[in-house]
């Protein structure tokens, strides 16, 4: 028994630490990925913006109505993740527990299911709010052809990030964690340099 305990503990810390270096690898390969990103973008080799032209983005309100029109895909995300909220309190999980009685087990495993669903959606909001917010300060800042470019491509990387997230929490979250935080960070440091520089 003792040493069966011993064995698992071993695997255990062998996994972690296997996690500990996917992890470290993930970010990276989001850092890699996002200025890929913003690369294709600002160069012109990618497009987002659809058929809008940066003559069309002449005033705020404009500007206004093109960023909330992009942030339809990651509202979208986060009424899934309701949506997933809601199954996991409905329908619970399958994984059995050896030597529960069955109702326990069913709780435990509901419980379990249901704060991982209910950390996704939170952390997911708590992004989100901060890339909108964001964004609402930053085209502000940004010319009609700057709009153009910026707004979808930040609204892609997140939208990126927050799947990729979702599908790797929690042991393999680190590419989304990183592809989304980074994004916002790098976005709010613009804007309050924006503020110092223009307003004060």
């Amino acid at each position: 028994m003792a040493e069966d305990q011993e064995t698992r503990q071993t695997f255990d810390t062998k996994n972690d630490g296997l996690y500990a270096v996917l992890h470290v690898i993930a970010m990276f390969g989001s850092i890699v990925f996002v200025i890929g990103s913003v690369y294709l973008v600002t160069s012109d080799m990618v497009s987002l913006h659809g058929q809008t032209t940066a003559a069309e983005l002449v005033d705020f309100s404009a500007k206004l109505k093109f960023t909330f029109r992009y942030t339809h895909p990651s509202v979208a995300f986060l009424l899934f993740m309701v949506f997933n909220v809601i199954s996991k309190r409905i329908f619970g999980n399958e994984y059995k527990l050896a030597g529960l009685d069955p109702q326990v087990q069913n709780q435990l495993d509901r419980s379990r299911r249901l704060g991982t669903a209910n950390a996704i959606l939170q952390n997911s909001l708590e992004q989100f709010l901060i890339n909108v917010f964001s964004q609402l300060a930053l085209i502000t800042y940004l010319t009609e052809q700057e709009t153009l470019k910026v707004i979808p491509l930040l609204n892609f990387l997140f939208f990126v990030g927050r799947i990729t997230f979702w599908l790797g929490y929690p042991k393999l979250r680190g590419f989304g964690i990183s592809a989304t935080l980074n994004v916002n960070v790098a976005t709010v440091g613009y804007v309050i340099y924006k503020f110092i520089t223009v307003q004060l």
